[in-house]
């Protein structure tokens, strides 16, 4: 149809789009006010022209570009209309010229809507043109973006974990205790990260050999605008030498090393191709050096000088080498010269490079995720006073803060996007109550949040739900309102979503070189500090606080805490429901209290021994009949988005009445007070061994309580196929399941099972350190510790 206009609807076209840039184009055209006929926008005429070489229809203007998309399913668009399309769209115009001069658009030309090629079949291409690239690319997907009508809301992006991989080999050090040697150690400071090497006795030349991996947070990876905590401030490395002593410790040299000169700062490094050089300390000036320096000293030193031979034996000293001991000589051992050993110098001998091998294995952007906020109703305050609702939602390391809403009924045009790398990354939505505008102002009081897996949600289809707003008051759920929200997963389809289910989450390098258990535990708490100290760096009218970070980080955190120890066990119990029905009906079975049900048993276990070779073909359609069961659930899988679980904890406390939320709010502000009151007994070395004993028994029970959660979710994982939690995964096993069931008399079963119970039992040594994509997937899905408040 857009070939067929008219050849006077063809010239005044042409004199528009000579006269206005592409942006402009479509806006007049959206506009119809310089034509009497509706005008085609540049957008969809270019659109109509691809579609006669792909033989495919062309969209409408109103709609995604995306191919992926479903039409009448996905939320209002974040894209600005046209005619203010800028750079950060989806979908990109290029309004720079591509020479001197703007292509002028020529009757051969299929890109113009208004000419009538001659030949149809193989049009002509604009050439250097944005469209054309991104067209070509495919989806083209936004890290972060925001669509309101009203007032907007304040982004943050955390900063992303660097490793710094130093191999600190050997060093040279100037003699610092009166004996004429020293007891060297290295300190290793990011700013966020100190690292420590052991301490070599009695000696001018030490040799470590030992290899660490360090945290580092680079403050040219913050965005711009976002304030950088002290502890992220450091741009360099600093590595100092340090001498031992009983009573406190000297510092003997210093070197300072950009991070921006490292090898690896910006592009990937081999391991290989960084050479361990030797590095030359400043020595620092301290009383010790002038102390030994002076006449007095250098008396003491000559009668106290150690036996010749004792700085020889250091020369050659015991280091481990893949978990054995052996022996390895210094580089300058038996050079009898003061110059070339360099002594009264400082100067260590290591490696150090930015190692990329141990980042995470996040695959490319898979998709996006469309965060609608609707609505939110909270509960008056005590005495019918509106309450102020603000929100905070966490997606991964994107961390926004929505305006603050007058009412207690909350009406929201806001429109999040969000890039999807990991499809398990959780989002979560927490509400509060801004009571800044009280008499005496209060710091905002939580009132609950709720949490959705992104592999949870289906594709291209959007789902409206109204998310219950659950706080733990006394152990017990108190219903303080509800948000509406809509949620949609973009995406190309859903292949590259399973694709990075079953995709190992760490790199392959990181399992055949996995960091130390006890480097790798200090650095994730020093990276969740450092989260909380840039987000809390973030203050001002529309930044955060700790009353709005820590009830989101502290999912992170294992913290004991009776109510989720009562829920563990009561996700355990549910989870073995069936085995525990089973055991409970065996007595029962066996005494035949119901005569029938016996009956039907017997026979049930006679028939399956008889005809034992159908065993499998009945377990397989027992499978398949659960998992076709699930698939037909009212609305389909994924229509629906479950709630917090409050029956993990009881239920509801539906009989909550005002006067005990003020007893709530009370105990708080006790709390608080507590916390700034210092305790004049905690010197007393009896309360002390009984805190100690004390942090002893609440370690040993957060164990237990992580370890029945763990328990829990596993067997919740499993349980996720035959419900269909996760339904792209199910339907994969569920068309497996009907595959085996047609060839299963085709098929060797026991061969197959032996040949799977030996990979399972094989010897360590033939085992992948790398897991299985089946393992990755199953610790992808869902489980409840998702809902626990």
């Amino acid at each position: 149809s857009v070939m067929s206009l008219s050849k006077d609807k063809e010239a005044s076209d042409k004199e528009a789009s000579e006269a206005v840039e592409p942006e402009t184009v479509d806006h007049l055209s959206e506009d119809g006010n310089e034509s009497s006929e509706p005008e085609v926008s540049f957008l969809h005429r270019f659109s109509s022209a691809l579609s006669l070489s792909t033989g495919k229809e062309a969209p409408d203007e109103d709609t995604q570009t995306s191919e992926s998309t479903v039409e009448g399913t996905l939320p209002p668009s974040p894209h600005p209309p046209p005619g203010s399309l800028d750079k950060d769209d989806v979908l990109q115009i290029d309004t720079e010229p591509a020479c001197d001069s703007a292509p002028a658009l020529s009757k051969d030309s299929t890109s113009d809507g208004n000419s009538t090629p001659a030949k149809p079949k193989t049009p002509k291409k604009v050439v250097n043109s944005t469209v054309d690239a991104e067209m070509e690319k495919g989806p083209a997907y936004v890290e972060f973006k925001e669509a309101t009508s009203r007032v907007g809301s304040s982004h943050w992006q955390v900063p992303s974990l660097k490793y710094l991989h130093i191999k600190l080999l050997e060093g040279i050090c100037p003699a610092m205790d009166i004996t004429g040697t020293s007891d060297p150690f290295v300190v290793v400071n990011t700013g966020m990260h100190n690292w420590q090497s052991k301490t070599i006795d009695e000696t001018l030349l030490p040799i470590w050999d030992e290899e660490a991996i360090i945290a580092v947070i680079d403050p040219a990876d913050i965005e711009g605008g976002a304030a950088i905590p002290k502890c992220m401030q450091q741009d360099f490395v600093q590595i100092e030498c340090w001498d031992a002593d009983l009573t406190q410790d000297d510092i003997i040299a210093t070197v300072k090393i950009p991070f921006k000169d490292i090898p690896g700062y910006k592009e990937p490094i081999p391991e290989a191709d960084v050479p361990a050089v030797w590095y030359t300390l400043e020595v620092e000036d301290t009383l010790v050096d002038a102390f030994m320096d002076s006449g007095v000293g250098k008396l003491m030193t000559s009668f106290l000088a150690p036996d010749p031979e004792t700085p020889a034996k250091k020369e050659k000293q015991k280091t481990k080498k893949g978990g054995q001991k052996v022996a390895r000589v210094h580089d300058l051992a038996g050079q009898g010269d003061p110059d070339a050993r360099g002594e009264g110098s400082c100067r260590l001998k290591f490696a150090i490079w930015f190692d990329h091998e141990y980042l995470p294995n996040l695959p490319p952007i898979i998709g996006q995720l469309h965060v609608a906020l609707e609505n939110c109703h909270l509960q008056r305050r005590p005495g019918k006073a509106q309450r102020r609702p603000m929100m905070v939602i966490n997606y991964g390391k994107h961390w926004v803060r929505v305006a603050t809403d007058e009412n207690s009924h909350a009406l929201y045009d806001n429109t999040f996007t969000f890039a999807v790398q990991e499809p398990s990354e959780i989002l979560t939505v927490a509400v509060y109550d801004d009571r800044s505008d009280m008499l005496i102002p209060h710091g905002p009081l939580f009132m609950g949040k709720f949490r959705v897996r992104t592999s949870t949600l289906p594709t291209n289809k959007k789902v409206s739900t109204q998310q219950p707003i659950y706080k733990l008051v006394g152990g017990k759920p108190r219903l303080n309102g509800k948000v509406n929200v809509s949620l949609t997963l973009e995406s190309a389809g859903n292949v590259p979503i399973v694709a990075a289910m079953f995709a190992p989450p760490l790199s392959d390098h990181r399992y055949w070189n996995p960091i130390p258990e006890d480097q790798e535990k200090k650095i994730n708490a020093i990276y969740r500090r450092a989260e909380r100290a840039f987000l809390l760096e973030q203050g001002g009218e529309m930044g955060l606080d700790e009353d709005m970070v820590d009830p989101i980080l502290e999912d992170k955190k294992v913290v004991f805490k009776m109510s989720a120890f009562k829920a563990n066990i009561q996700r355990l119990v549910e989870a073995l429901g069936p085995l525990g029905q089973a055991a409970s009906h065996f007595d029962d079975l066996c005494e035949w209290k119901d005569f029938n049900y016996s009956l039907k048993v017997n026979i049930c276990v006679c028939l399956s021994i008889w005809f034992s070779h159908y065993l499998a073909h009945i377990c397989v359609l027992m499978l398949l009949r659960a998992f076709l069961k699930g698939y037909f659930v009212p609305g389909g899988p994924g229509s629906k988005v479950a709630p917090m679980d409050a029956g993990l904890y009881g239920g509801v406390d539906k009989e909550a009445s005002a006067k005990e939320f003020v007893q709530q709010l009370e105990e708080e502000g006790v709390k608080t007070e507590g916390k700034e009151k210092k305790d004049d007994d905690t010197d007393d070395e009896q309360t002390k061994s009984l805190l100690e004993e004390y942090k002893a028994m609440m370690g040993l029970l957060s164990t237990i309580q992580e370890g029945l959660g763990m328990g829990a979710g596993m067997l919740e994982r499993l349980g996720c196929f035959h419900t269909w939690a996760e339904p792209r995964v199910s339907g994969i096993i569920t068309i497996i399941f009907v595959a085996v069931l047609c060839l299963l008399n085709q098929l060797p079963i026991r061969p197959i099972l032996i040949g799977v119970a030996l990979f399972v039992l094989r010897h360590p040594k033939l085992r992948d350190p790398i897991p299985p994509p089946p393992v990755n997937m199953i610790f992808r899905l869902p489980s409840r510790a998702d809902k626990m408040l």
